[in-house]
């Protein structure tokens, strides 16, 4: 793993994969496997790998998680076992990620 850029594991969401800088910068890319079952992000060094389903759960917004307490209004079983990306863009520090039926794309930062 490269002394100048790690990922770090909390919990939650892609926000909390967040990358700590030792002031040389490097440049992140993602790479949506063929079926979409999961997403990667590489430093050139490290890949971190994040499944369709797992980036659904964790997806920020106000159709899964409650603005008011901040609980998860959705669970594992309502959504399809067969979740997949079908779009994956990343800018500057910002994934976004597009997940059928729904048809939801939903930003995370990767700071």
């Amino acid at each position: 793993m490269s002394t100048c850029l790690r990922f770090v594991f909390l919990k939650m969401s892609l926000k909390t994969v967040y990358l700590k800088s030792s002031g040389c910068a490097k440049m992140l890319k993602s790479i949506l496997n063929e079926k979409g079952r999961y997403l990667t992000l590489d430093d050139g060094g490290a890949q971190t790998r994040f499944y369709a389903i797992w980036l659904r759960d964790n997806a920020w917004d106000a159709a899964t998680w409650s603005a008011d307490n901040g609980q998860l209004l959705i669970t594992l079983h309502d959504m399809p076992c067969d979740t997949f990306i079908s779009a994956a863009s990343l800018f500057v520090s910002t994934l976004s990620v597009t997940v059928p039926p729904e048809d939801k794309t939903v930003e995370y930062d990767t700071k």
